[in-house]
């Protein structure tokens, strides 16, 4: 029987004398250059100058993890909540070796991350089993949950999101399309494009198909919400996209180039405002994005979708409203509730 949550994510950096350790830990050995990790290292501190932090990632940790203790507590559940990291502190080998200490024998495991790929999933399973054995026999047994990518609280989550962004743009288009005159409306319909993004990952990546057969699904199934509470006049249309392809480390000429998913949000967006323009296209084009392959913030939902994306759009008529992850929302934190609950049976 579970006797623990052990809460697992990636970790991020919080102070500036913290990035280029952590970003050593996460590239060092990979063995990626000096230079490479400087350039890396530079990102976070544009970041942290536009934005007063350097991600929002531990932040968001620490919040879920204080969601589920209340949740907990208020069902009565006796499960105690640990927290570990990848690649900055808290650590996941420090997080078990506490559950061990502590004298859990037995927890359930909920990984931030939604889908499959090497690194959002597979290299989590690899590390939790890495520090079990450096403790040995009297390690917890460690069960991880079910990726949340079909579940049913986590794609309504994600559709919530999603239909409020859709009710603000229908609310805005009320007072100021030129589609209402003489209180008549005309037959022609509105159109909402839909960006979903996820990270991506290398075309190599033995998960590559169900990752990407997991966010398609996901995409669909979220829409299909939406849609049903869609306004007439209202054509919901989407694509996925992909974000924050990693660049090739140039340490010696022999490095061979990655190839990485596309198309690319960045890529994609600027298209478009390139199309509006040249069409001298006078009407709003509206977009939502949705970093729906993101279960929390971090550097780089905030950085490449608020910031990089605003500023391509700045001086055209093209305008996105961007909504959260759902990593803190009180159906995921229902979704991880109910899924400690029937590992516990």
């Amino acid at each position: 029987m579970s006797e623990a949550l052990l809460l697992v994510s990636y970790g991020s950096p919080e102070v500036e004398e913290d990035v280029v350790p952590f970003l050593s830990r996460l590239l060092g050995q990979r063995g990626m250059s000096d230079a490479y990790i400087k350039k890396a290292a530079d990102k976070y501190y544009q970041f942290a100058r536009r934005t007063g932090a350097f991600s929002p990632l531990n932040s968001q940790c620490r919040e879920l993890a204080e969601l589920l203790r209340a949740e907990f507590e208020r069902l009565g559940l006796a499960q105690r909540i640990y927290w570990g990291n990848l690649y900055w502190v808290p650590f996941l080998d420090d997080a078990i070796e506490s559950m061990t200490r502590d004298g859990i024998t037995e927890a359930s495991c909920f990984v931030t991350s939604a889908f499959d790929s090497t690194a959002g999933n597979r290299r989590y399973s690899a590390a939790i089993e890495s520090a079990r054995q450096k403790i040995g026999n009297n390690a917890p047994r460690i069960v991880r949950l079910p990726l949340p990518f079909d579940n049913k609280l986590f794609i309504e989550a994600q559709a919530e999101l999603l239909q409020n962004a859709i009710k603000k743009i229908t609310t805005q288009q009320q007072t100021t399309d030129n589609q209402i005159k003489n209180n008549q409306k005309t037959e022609t319909k509105n159109e909402i494009l839909i960006l979903f993004t996820a990270h991506s990952i290398p075309v190599a990546d033995p998960a590559k198909e169900n990752y990407i057969e997991q966010l398609n699904f996901t995409c669909n199934a979220a829409m299909n919400y939406c849609r049903e509470s869609c306004p007439n006049n209202i054509e919901l249309k989407w694509e996925l996209l992909f974000q924050s392809q990693g660049i090739n480390n140039n340490k010696n000429k022999n490095t061979i180039s990655i190839d990485w998913l596309k198309p690319n949000i960045k890529d994609r967006f600027t298209e478009i405002i390139h199309q509006t323009n040249k069409n001298h296209n006078p009407k709003t084009t509206q977009i939502i994005i949705s970093p729906i392959g993101f279960f929390c913030e971090n550097l780089e939902t905030v950085n490449d979708l608020d910031l990089e994306l605003g500023d391509i759009c700045t001086n055209s008529s093209v305008k996105f409203i961007r909504v959260k992850t759902v990593g803190t929302t009180p159906k995921i934190c229902k979704m991880i509730t109910q899924s400690v609950v029937n590992y516990a049976r």
